[in-house]
């Protein structure tokens, strides 16, 4: 589908208008598939993001103002009118009657049709052997089927509940996929992570605000409200180290979990959670970020080649290799730059150039970061360095104020 959805909305209103009366007796198995992506959210790659009670999203991938749009129970009414049986539809239409239920909020619903098909329950755990599909049956579950269940549950806001779905449909269905699929699939899981665990600061604070019942007049910053009786201050740091534990929770095990199955490298994944490192929340931020580089590292030795590499010499009829070398190249001086800039910040600023030297995976890169640390950094880290030691010297100097006020009084 190429995303035109008021094009395609068009075609079926012309489709209604030639047959008025008998129209759903038409429909073919596809048509309705198409029917439930266009009007019900039955496509996951057309969904709109909004924006959380935690957290800023907004997203919309259509290419273009279709805005109409159709329950998904008003659709399984015509489509029952059709003659048709939902338990008759083959795999793709179970796949897109999750969508849409997932995409409308209709959890219990969609849970009930999960049972009810597959086996699974709505805490995630298989029924019983004796419900399981046959591998033979049209319905039985593909790593397709995984990503829209997992996709529907995460959309509402239930990250590790979806994880739990994962988890038991591959080891009751014994499903693997391709390595295309398994890709997609850690991409689908590793942009809901994102998407479901991020949070911030003003935002929570709203938030905990509105939970705790504590009036305020606007919306007031955490130096604003810290002075109210009825804030819970440390109720709130507890709410927001809870939100941190969680998110750095589930990256951790995907990133674990990802790095574990060897799938190909896919720059989406890299790219999330590099800037996930950004936000600087992650336990052992460093070691991460030094993990962070060896798995880049080994990306990069697997797809580079120079330019005296045989299939890369020109006119001599090979395919153009593959370039994804040059993404990996770019996140990892990004990651250098981020590392970097930690141990500055953290008064190592002698341990910046022996990283430089050690860790750039070309001489183009060495220079280029040599001179971005020598010309754009080094000056702010040596000021930042300054301003600690004044601190540090006034900080001394109160102390021995004290110190010398109290032999006074003695």
């Amino acid at each position: 589908m190429n995303r035109k959805l008021d094009l395609a909305a068009k075609w079926f209103r012309t489709f209604k208008r030639e047959s008025p009366y008998d129209y759903v007796g038409k429909m073919t198995p596809k048509m309705w598939i198409l029917v439930f992506q266009i009007y019900s959210g039955g496509n996951l790659h057309l969904w709109e993001l909004k924006s959380t009670e935690l957290a800023s999203i907004r997203y919309d991938p259509k290419n273009s103002r279709f805005v109409d749009s159709i329950k998904s129970n008003d659709l399984l009414a015509d489509f029952r009118k059709s003659g048709l049986q939902v338990a008759e539809m083959g795999l793709e239409f179970h796949e897109t009657l999750i969508c849409s239920l997932g995409y409308e909020g209709k959890l219990s619903q969609l849970f009930n049709f999960i049972e009810s098909v597959w086996g699974v329950d709505e805490t995630g755990k298989i029924i019983s052997d004796d419900v399981k599909l046959k591998p033979n049956d049209s319905r039985y579950p593909t790593m397709n089927t995984v990503i829209s269940i997992f996709s529907s549950i995460a959309y509402n806001g239930h990250f590790f509940d979806a994880m739990k779905f994962v988890s038991e449909f591959q080891k009751s269905y014994e499903i693997t996929g391709s390595n295309a699929l398994d890709k997609r699939f850690f991409d689908s899981i590793f942009s809901w992570c994102d998407m479901s665990t991020k949070f911030e600061e003003d935002r929570a604070l709203s938030y905990f605000l509105r939970q705790t019942n504590v009036k305020t007049n606007g919306t007031p910053t955490l130096n604003e409200i810290s002075n109210d009786v009825n804030f819970d201050y440390e109720g709130f740091l507890e709410f927001v180290k809870k939100l941190k534990q969680e998110r750095n929770q589930a990256f951790q095990q995907l990133w674990d979990i990802y790095q574990t199955d060897e799938i190909d490298f896919n720059h989406s994944i890299y790219s999330t959670y590099l800037n996930y490192l950004k936000e600087g929340i992650a336990d052992n931020l460093e070691q991460k970020y030094y993990d962070y580089l060896s798995a880049l590292l080994r990306q990069y030795q697997a797809y580079h080649t120079t330019s005296q590499s045989f299939n890369r010499r020109a006119n001599l009829g090979f395919e153009p290799v593959n370039e994804k070398h040059q993404s990996v190249y770019i996140l990892y001086q990004a990651a250098m730059k981020e590392l970097i800039d930690i141990k500055g910040k953290s008064l190592y600023i002698g341990q910046c150039q022996p990283l430089i030297d050690e860790w750039s995976l070309d001489t183009a890169m060495k220079q280029q970061l040599s001179d971005w640390f020598k010309h754009e950094k080094l000056n702010q880290f040596k000021r930042l360095r300054e301003k600690k030691r004044q601190e540090f010297m006034m900080t001394l100097k109160k102390e021995d104020d004290e110190d010398d006020s109290l032999l006074s009084l003695m």
